[in-house]
């Protein structure tokens, strides 16, 4: 499985690891956040001509997917979410995305 980001992506990643970090400082997110970055493949995003989900920062992550040939996003978003199927990029959850494809 290959795991497909944009430095608009990573820069998302950041943010929110900047935010955790605020609330649980003994956490070591930035850690983890570099060795996903580092195990995936970066691709140029592409430009959408027109908005996908109802919040419009939220179209990043089809735009990465779309940059890398994926099919699936994994996020909790209820706007990814709704979205599933745009592009035929379909949008789990993290719960299901782990029970559908990461146990055996």
């Amino acid at each position: 499985m290959t795991i497909v980001l944009t430095p608009e992506v990573v820069e998302e990643y950041r943010r929110v690891t900047g935010e955790l970090l605020a609330h649980y400082p003994d956490a070591d997110a930035e850690t983890v956040l570099d060795r996903f970055i580092l195990g995936s493949e970066i691709y140029v995003s592409v430009v959408l001509r027109n908005p996908v989900c109802i919040d419009p920062d939220d179209d990043k992550f089809f735009a990465c997917a779309l940059a890398g040939g994926a099919h699936l996003i994994v996020s909790g978003d209820k706007h990814l979410r709704n979205a599933s199927g745009t592009f035929g990029i379909r949008v789990l959850p993290p719960r299901t995305f782990v029970d559908n494809h990461l146990r055996s």
